[in-house]
């Protein structure tokens, strides 16, 4: 069974608590991207896409602390080789309010795993770098979920008339 398969099943068996799953694991991988979002995508109109996207973003979120763990471990490493960089970028970071960038930044598409690794090195707070992600991982589970729940309901609308018009 390769790893799509296995991320199927759960979200086949488990419902909600599936896509929480398979959010959690697709985010916990570093750098490598795992398609977790697609489950928000497909399932949100099937299922009810709030709920989706809240278990979605909540695993999402929990997954994406494997990334501040490695910055928090590998700190004194990494700083060593980008000490310049990483200071200035840790001044304009807190000076341009953190917590939003993270926010922002978990509510895009884009690899986030730098954004924890970075945060982790900083020791940025725990409990406020969870929060942060969480909010922006929510954000985006919802406009997926319900970006896709409504285009798909437009379509079937569409579809439907389409199918209607051509029976008169």
């Amino acid at each position: 069974m390769d790893f799509y398969a296995f991320l199927k099943y759960l979200v086949d068996t488990f419902g909600y608590f599936g896509v929480f799953l398979a959010n959690l694991i697709s985010n916990a991988s570093i750098i490598f991207p795992l398609p977790g979002i697609i489950f928000i995508f497909t399932l949100a109109p099937v299922l009810n896409p709030f709920l989706v996207a809240i278990f979605g973003g909540v695993g999402a979120a929990i997954g994406e602390i494997t990334s501040y763990l490695l910055g928090r471990g590998s700190k004194e490493l990494l700083k060593k080789k980008y000490h310049k960089r990483f200071d200035d970028f840790k001044k304009h970071f807190h000076k341009y309010g953190g917590f939003f960038w993270i926010i922002g930044l978990a509510a895009t598409p884009m690899p986030f795993d730098i954004i924890g690794i970075f945060c982790g090195m900083m020791e940025y707070p725990p409990k406020k770098y969870f929060v942060a992600v969480l909010i922006g991982e929510i954000i985006k589970a919802l406009l997926v979920a319900y970006a896709s729940f409504f285009s798909i309901t437009w379509l079937i609308d569409i579809y439907t008339q389409r199918n209607n018009s051509t029976l008169v």
